[in-house]
């Protein structure tokens, strides 16, 4: 992992949205994505507190699946400021998660 970089692991939950919800969510004007059924959580493997994973982009901002083990719900969510490297980049990269979230950077993680 040349120049002493320590990556993260995603966090290995998911979630498998109803057709209702998918539905939902591409129900939205201006969509960006195609919004899976099976969802991965985004952050980085351990974190605490709710898992988050994008659903989809829009002219209001981005929308972000949020459960833990008893509730769902989406919520939209400012991205995330932050610019890095990976390993292996050769130039800076955004971070693309959400603003304020736990744990690393989403260019920080290891490719698995």
């Amino acid at each position: 992992m040349g120049r002493g970089l320590h990556f993260a692991v995603p966090c290995p939950h998911g979630i498998r949205l109803t057709d209702q919800q998918v539905a939902e969510l591409e129900s939205r004007p201006w969509r960006a994505h195609i919004t899976e059924h099976e969802n991965w959580c985004e952050l980085q493997k351990g974190h605490a507190g709710p898992h988050h994973s994008l659903a989809q982009s829009d002219e209001a901002g981005d929308h972000w699946i949020r459960w833990t083990d008893t509730a769902f719900g989406t919520v939209v969510l400012p991205i995330c400021p932050a610019k890095g490297r990976a390993e292996d980049d050769i130039e800076d990269t955004c971070c693309l998660l959400f603003e304020g979230h736990e744990g690393t950077h989403i260019y920080e993680f290891e490719d698995i």
